[in-house]
């Protein structure tokens, strides 16, 4: 089933949050979550499986860079990410409140792992981190 899961641009071009179209067979919130994490995974492993096009010397790279961060591909960290570990911290995380799942369509808050999810086609969900502030002024 497709659903839209809504993601934060950091391009300036774009809007700020943008839907991305995710297909999921997930019936739970952890299955959801297993699911996700290891989707990013894979995505983020094959990036350090493809090698660079070409790399720019270091005067070079400062002199295009002056105006921001410019990546051209080259991965200095080279080291895969194990699936496994990073599903079961996410669903840590979950646990322990470092991050909301709602279901912006159905208006719905999932607060445990067990959580039907209740999907219908083109769902739009919205994953929320969630920031400890300490100090406060009152």
């Amino acid at each position: 089933m497709k659903i839209k899961i809504k993601v934060k641009s950091i391009s300036k071009l774009k809007d700020l949050l943008t839907y991305e179209e995710y297909d999921t067979e997930a019936a739970t919130v952890e299955d959801l979550i297993r699911e996700a994490v290891f989707f990013n995974v894979s995505e983020y492993n094959k990036k350090r499986d493809r090698a660079a096009l070409f790399l720019l010397s270091d005067e070079a790279a400062a002199e295009l860079s002056a105006g921001g961060k410019v990546s051209f591909g080259d991965i200095k960290n080279k080291a895969k990410v194990d699936a496994r570990i990073m599903q079961d911290e996410a669903v840590f995380g979950f646990k322990n409140g470092r991050f909301k799942i709602i279901n912006q369509t159905k208006k719905r808050e999932y607060k445990a792992l067990s959580d039907d999810l209740g999907l219908s086609e083109n769902d739009a969900l919205i994953f929320i981190k969630l920031t400890l502030l300490s100090g406060r002024w009152f």
